[in-house]
This record gives C-alpha cells, structure tokens and sequence, in this order.
C-alpha cells in the first residue's frame, strides 16, 4: 500500500503503513515523518523558553534537531552516544534529517539531556494527551492495555518479557 493510492485512507491504513515501515524500511519511515511531521506542533512553550533563554550567545543547535536527533537514535536502535555521534559524522543524510550543519559532540548531547530533564517530561506527558485519542480511533481496546501510568510501577519477571505481552495483545 501507498500514501499515493487513489483509494481512501483511513487513519487505521496511514498507521499500519508508517508501523509497516519503521519496522521494515527506515529510510522510508525517515522520509515520511520528515515530510509530514512538524516537531515544533508537539513542543510545549515552556520548553523552548527554557532552551532558548538568553546566556549572551546564540544556540548553534536547535531545540528541534536536538530532540529528532533522539528521535533518530531511537528508531535506529542506536545504543550510545558516541555511535550516534559517530553515525551523524558519517551521513549528511541523517544530519541533514535533524537539521545539524556540524555534528554535534557527546557532551552536548549529554548536557541537553541533563540539563533539560523536566522539559522533557513535560513533552512527553504533552506527547499522551496528543496520542491518547489517536491511540482510541485506531484500536480502542489495545489503547486501554497501553494508556496507563506506570511510574514507580515495576512489573514481575514474567511481564518483563516481551513475549508476555505479546501473547496477552494476541489474546485480545
């Protein structure tokens, strides 16, 4: 299936597509959310305040290529810093996908995540309130097993495993 297909989409189609794709074709996946998703809609304000405050100086990076560079690191599975680093020194492409003109170093990537602790769970909670109903129109029952706080909340072994939950989604 196509976004370009003349047939019509339903949300449910557009996200079994872009699931499709970040499982089995990266670039494609990359392409799509740069094309279709503006990351500064998902920024609450307090947040870019915050990064942007005045030190007397202007941020050589942006609040945006910092935050799709772990956006990136994610959806690649890359484990650490340093290959992440390592990945942007080596691939405009990628570089060019989070807006960096120079490759950012490791300690600035570790600072911003330090630094801005609060702001990205701030983000991230601005991030359900986002998803939650689109998490309901795909699949209201599925969204009941997933919409929940698990803060502070450590499972047993069992439901560490993967597999577990995978056999109680197949189960539903």
């Amino acid at each position: 299936m196509s976004f370009n297909s003349k047939k019509q989409l339903s949300f449910g189609d557009l996200y079994e597509q872009a699931k499709d794709w970040a499982q089995n074709d990266k670039p494609q996946f990359l392409e799509m959310l740069d094309q279709y998703l503006d990351l500064s809609e998902f920024i609450p304000a307090s947040f870019y305040t915050a990064y942007y405050k005045y030190f007397g100086r202007k941020r050589e990076y942006g609040l945006e290529s910092m935050l799709s560079a772990f956006i990136l690191q994610k959806i690649l599975g890359i484990p650490t810093l340093v290959l992440l680093v390592n990945i942007f020194a080596l691939s405009s492409d990628l570089r060019d996908f989070c807006g960096f003109k120079s490759v950012p170093d490791i300690s600035q990537f570790s600072r911003f995540k330090t630094k801005f602790e609060d702001n990205l769970e701030e983000l991230f909670y601005h991030l359900v309130d986002v998803t939650e109903p689109l998490c309901r129109k795909i699949d209201p029952l599925k969204s009941d097993l997933f919409i929940y706080d698990t803060t502070g909340f450590e499972p047993y072994v069992t439901e560490n495993n993967p597999k577990y939950i995978n056999n109680i989604m197949d189960r539903v």
